[in-house]
């Protein structure tokens, strides 16, 4: 029946197989909901195949649509260069976007959910850009890296995910991640294994985590600052060597279980006054310690001072509260008897 309807139709194999491909010499088969104009190529629908890239240097633009379906990949730009992904939903694939022995690719503003195994794969894939996307509920990780480095991973939200929020593995080197959302991912906010070497984990929030925030094995040298680790049971697993600040005044990260202070301010944090840094390092391991956590103002930024504020405040209202009682039950004095009357005349 499948063969007679291919024949009868006229559609290509490419459509049948549920694959759509943008081919090297820019045109599209399987499809026509995707237009093209130059070197952008943008939805005008909802999809429900798979997306393989065969041309480097284009623009595809989701265009708010979704690209849904059961197969492997969603969008594969395996060995392409400079090719732009963005505003689009990826849902229901085995992974969302892959790339492999991909470079100097971007993936922006995209929603990846309810993938079966990762929203992003980048495998041997290098000098890429993963920012703005929101990746949720996919079955494994948000992102994963393998084998990959230089990479600026920025201003993702990354939650809910069944095991990572980003898992870097296996000598994937020199990534920067930076301003990143990462909650309630069920396992690690992020899982760095056998990775080595001058990663860059920068601003971001780990938040909710059933187990660690962020697992490091076999890997030194990684560069983890500016974060939230917020609730994790274990905000950090590593079992290696790793820098958790950038010096002082940038500092460290924020973590929700750090109990210091912010009542001293300067690079030994013995001047008075507060700096948004905690007084004390954050410590992670015997050798791996955050010397400059971030205080945040909704966090205690101000050290004591708002508990000062406040017990100060209470005092007041519990002595104005007092006096106004035994005001009020302290007798009234007796009222002054009348003047006597005048004498006769």
């Amino acid at each position: 029946m499948l063969c007679m309807l291919i024949l009868v139709t006229g559609t290509r194999t490419a459509e049948a197989s549920g694959t759509i491909y943008i081919r090297a010499d820019g045109s599209v088969d399987g499809t026509d909901k995707i237009q093209h104009v130059g070197i952008v190529y943008t939805f005008t629908g909802n999809i429900s195949d798979s997306i393989v890239v065969e041309k480097s240097g284009i623009v595809i633009d989701g265009a708010t649509y979704a690209l849904r379906g059961g197969g492997a990949r969603g969008i594969d730009i395996s060995g392409r260069n400079y090719v732009t992904v963005r505003n689009m939903r990826i849902e229901e694939f085995n992974h969302g976007i892959w790339l492999s022995g991909a470079t100097h690719n971007n993936i922006t503003a995209n929603t990846m959910v309810n993938n079966h195994y990762d929203g992003i794969d980048l495998q041997s894939s290098d000098y890429n850009s993963i920012v703005g996307n929101t990746m949720t509920g996919n079955h494994e990780a948000g992102i994963e890296l393998w084998q990959s480095s230089y990479n600026d991973i920025a201003k993702n939200n990354l939650s809910q995910n069944s095991y990572y929020g980003v898992w870097i593995y296996d000598n994937s080197n020199y990534n920067d991640i930076s301003n990143n959302s990462i909650s309630e991912n069920h396992y690690d906010g992020i899982d760095l294994l056998s990775s080595s070497n001058h990663n860059a984990v920068n601003n971001n929030t780990v938040e909710n985590n059933h187990d660690d925030g962020i697992t490091i094995l076999g890997s030194s040298y990684n560069s983890i600052y500016h974060n939230s680790f917020i609730n994790n049971t274990e905000q950090v697993n590593t079992d290696s060597i790793n820098t958790w600040d950038e010096g002082y005044p940038s500092g460290g990260n924020s973590w929700s279980d750090y109990n210091g202070t912010d009542i001293y301010s300067g690079p030994y944090q013995n001047v008075t006054g507060h700096d948004g840094i905690g007084d004390t390092p954050y410590i992670i391991k015997s050798k791996n310690q955050d010397r400059f956590p971030l205080v945040p103002e909704s966090a205690g930024g101000f050290g004591l001072m708002p508990w000062m504020i406040v017990t100060v405040v209470i005092a007041v209202c519990i002595v104005a509260a007092t006096l106004l009682v035994l005001r009020k039950r302290r007798p009234s004095a007796a009222s002054p008897p009348p003047p006597p009357p005048p004498p006769p005349t």
